[in-house]
């Protein structure tokens, strides 16, 4: 048993209850050859934001064999796979999204985008299809996902886990797509992230939202044991307010991939002299 007082992240509180315990992963869970699987599912009675609590060290599954456990061995195929899904697939519309909110700067060189956590490539590698223009830069911490991006997508690329990122350069867009859920501190996160975000800079986060996927249950993909978090649409607001950010939009969807999914286009909420 995991005797300890844990405090909700988003909201301060300490009025969490639990709602579900796993001793072995759900079926529909990837692999991780986890020995000794046990975690708790906690909900916060105030904000609802769900809290994944374990013993188990993703960190270590993320360096070594996540990619090939999430992707498989062949990441063109997986890639131009979901690629050709075309509308079918959750990434299309997000590329969207990004490109209908900031098509202003459709023609600017000068317009950098850093994606933070981009898995094997996809979010970036159709973005650079649909324009040529912008400056994109990854950072990654599975070393087979850096050499693909690099090597074949022809996209710069760092290694290194999102609590860790230091760049002297700054973005006019940071993008955090179905990321901010793997780590144990996202105020640290994006404390660092708004460093790097050039003057009227904006950030798009995407997160699960645990709110609408719990009504279905715990052993869907939202709830999977490498989500730390889980956020509620009040949650999320709780979050993004609390690290100081100005909510331009922030929208629940359900994904062509059956996922429920909160996402946010935030900025820096100017400090007065």
């Amino acid at each position: 048993q995991l005797k300890m007082i844990i405090k909700c992240v988003c909201c301060d509180s300490i009025d969490l209850k639990k709602v579900k315990i796993f001793k072995k992963p759900p079926k529909t869970e990837p692999n991780y050859n986890i020995k000794n699987y046990f975690r708790i599912i906690l909900k916060c009675n105030e904000c609802g934001n769900f809290q994944n609590i374990s013993n188990i060290n993703m960190k270590k599954i993320y360096e070594k064999n996540y990619s090939q456990i999430s992707y498989g061995k062949n990441l063109w195929d997986k890639l131009l796979k979901v690629y050709n899904l075309k509308k079918k697939s959750d990434n299309y519309h997000r590329v969207n999204r990004i490109i209908d909110r900031y098509k202003k700067f459709n023609n600017s060189k000068n317009f950098c985008i850093l994606d933070v956590g981009t898995g094997f490539g996809l979010f970036l590698y159709v973005l650079k299809k649909r324009n040529k223009n912008w400056k994109l830069q990854a950072v990654e911490p599975d070393q087979n996902n850096i050499n693909f991006i690099k090597k074949e997508l022809k996209i710069k690329a760092t290694k290194g886990f999102i609590e860790e990122i230091f760049t002297s350069k700054k973005f006019n867009l940071i993008t955090l797509n179905k990321v901010l859920e793997h780590t144990k501190k996202p105020l640290e996160v994006f404390k660092r992230l708004k460093k790097s975000l050039k003057r009227n800079g904006e950030m798009y986060i995407e997160v699960p939202d645990g709110e609408t996927a719990s009504k279905q249950g715990y052993d869907r993909e939202e709830f999977f044991i490498d989500h730390h978090y889980i956020f509620s649409k009040k949650s999320f607001k709780y979050l993004l307010d609390k690290s100081g950010f100005k909510i331009m939009n922030i929208k629940k969807v359900k994904e062509p991939s059956n996922k429920y999914t909160l996402f946010a286009f935030v900025k820096l909420i100017e400090k007065k002299p």
